[in-house]
């Protein structure tokens, strides 16, 4: 098994966890506190956090749509909560 090392959620319907991982990998500041994190850790350029992800990082998603909205918030803090995965820990770069 993989380790985990992020734990995420998209609140919108129109913004999927799909969508928000795509993001991940192109230019821009769209819901990019990921990279941003890559960025601060690996202490490298954008154009850089984004070739790294995209030959390091593998994503896993869970369909939750059957699920209230408040809910997936929650799971998804015991998910952190009880896999605490390392990336959820760190600020984003653009946070400091």
């Amino acid at each position: 098994a993989l380790p985990i090392f992020y734990i995420g959620s998209a609140s919108a319907e129109s913004r999927t966890v799909k969508k928000r991982c795509q993001q991940y990998i192109q230019q821009g500041n769209g819901g990019n506190s990921f990279r941003g994190k890559i960025e601060l850790l690996q202490n490298i350029p954008s154009n850089q956090a984004i070739k790294f992800i995209k030959m390091n990082i593998q994503a896993k998603f869970i369909d939750l749509s059957e699920i209230q909205e408040n809910k997936i918030k929650q799971l998804e803090q015991v998910a952190i909560y009880a896999c605490q995965p390392p990336l959820n820990f760190v600020l984003n770069k653009f946070d400091y």
